[in-house]
């Protein structure tokens, strides 16, 4: 089946475009993808699709003007005016139907069923928006019947005029919600897995997030929205790991389907602390002395300069404004938690490690009262030689 994709971005966001669409083509072989464009160099087509050269895939550059989208707004920082590309492919490409893509995604799966759907007289198909939780929906994935798009009178001219309106937060999904917000056809969550809304339900309590997420155990795309992207140093949300090893294959991974790869050492033990203060302790030693173990640091907020140096370290993973379910998977994945740190203790994450019954390590000058506890272990104070053999023989 050959299958045809869009995609919209700027020559800023080329790293995101091209993981997208490297994971796009592991899992949909011989498709046509548009990319929608102002200021991607023609160098960086013909490099990608030499690449793809004999493999069935093809990238196609669609180039608009720089200016044509200028007076359409934005109200959100990470969302700039290509955004709009969207709204135009009914007029920029001649195909009945194309499935469109954000950038800041990855598919996971085949798409097949995508272009099989029947849309039952709608003009396109989408998820709601979890973000939102009114009833519109997320423009993120789009299946569009663009034939059906094609004859309604002035479409994209009314909605490019809707898009002025300096109301607007959303940019372009306000704007095909106003269009479309009652015709449209619903698809299910796991073609648009919302991921980067973690931190944001997490700390507002929007319980319904995950309510409808958690059900969801193989999505077939995840979709990193919000600021919150995984390219940056640091992310809060889930499959970071994920979106990284689409980024590491080569197109000729891509072509041959070649095992996504493993990123991380086989560490021989895991370790997590959590911190209130950048007063880490005797971490950073044990951190160094101890690059066969991986240690895992979460933190309620945004981390300071002392703590974002360890990531010089391969063995360190920092998760700032760390989420519930973060904590479930560090409690589950690691072998013991390391309450070193010298003051602001949070017992309620201490308590999760506790009722999982995993062993707890800590000096005399530093620890918690937990004496009562028979897996909580208390070193004399510098003692990394002892505590290093005792983390050793887990």
């Amino acid at each position: 089946m050959k299958k045809t994709f869009a995609l919209t971005g700027d020559y800023a966001y080329i790293t995101p475009i091209t993981t997208t669409i490297k994971s796009v083509l592991y899992h949909n072989p011989s498709s046509t993808i548009y990319l929608v464009n102002s200021d991607i160099p023609q160098e960086w087509f013909k490099t990608v699709n030499q690449q793809l050269r004999n493999s069935g895939n093809h990238i196609i550059d669609i180039k608009i003007e720089p200016s044509y989208l200028n007076q359409e707004h934005v109200g959100l920082e990470h969302i700039q005016p290509i955004a709009y590309g969207k709204i135009l492919l009914p007029e920029l490409l001649k195909e009945d139907r194309v499935v469109y893509l954000d950038s800041d995604l990855i598919v996971t799966n085949t798409l097949d069923s995508l272009f099989n759907l029947n849309l039952q007289g709608h003009t396109i198909a989408c998820s709601l928006d979890v973000d939102e939780n009114n009833g519109n929906f997320n423009t993120g994935v789009i299946v569009y019947d663009l034939k059906k798009a094609r004859s309604i009178p002035n479409l994209v001219q009314e909605e490019l005029e809707i898009g002025q309106n300096r109301e607007l937060r959303n940019a372009d999904q306000d704007v095909m919600n106003k269009y479309f917000g009652t015709d449209f056809y619903k698809l299910p969550l796991d073609y648009n897995y919302q991921i980067g809304m973690d931190w944001i339900a997490f700390y507002n309590h929007h319980d319904y997030f995950y309510d409808l997420m958690n059900p969801i155990k193989d999505p077939k795309i995840i979709h990193y929205l919000t600021p919150d992207k995984p390219w940056k140093t640091v992310s809060t949300s889930r499959f970071r790991e994920t979106w990284w090893q689409y980024f590491a294959l080569t197109f000729n991974d891509v072509i041959n389907h070649a095992p996504l790869p493993n990123l991380d050492l086989t560490y021989k033990g895991k370790f997590f602390t959590f911190i209130t203060t950048q007063n880490m302790g005797n971490l950073p030693q044990l951190i160094q002395r101890m690059p066969n173990y991986q240690f895992n640091i979460g933190a309620w907020s945004l981390l300071g300069e002392p703590v974002m140096k360890l990531l010089a370290f391969e063995n360190v993973r920092l998760y700032p404004m760390i989420t519930g379910p973060q904590l479930e998977q560090l409690k589950l994945d690691c072998d013991a938690y390391l309450d070193i740190n010298e003051d602001g203790k949070e017992q309620k994450v201490i308590d999760i490690f506790e009722k999982e019954d995993k062993p707890i390590f800590s000096f005399y000058n530093v620890a918690h009262n937990q004496n009562n506890y028979s897996q909580y272990h208390i070193f004399e104070d510098n003692d990394l030689d002892g505590m290093i053999k005792k983390l050793a023989e887990l």
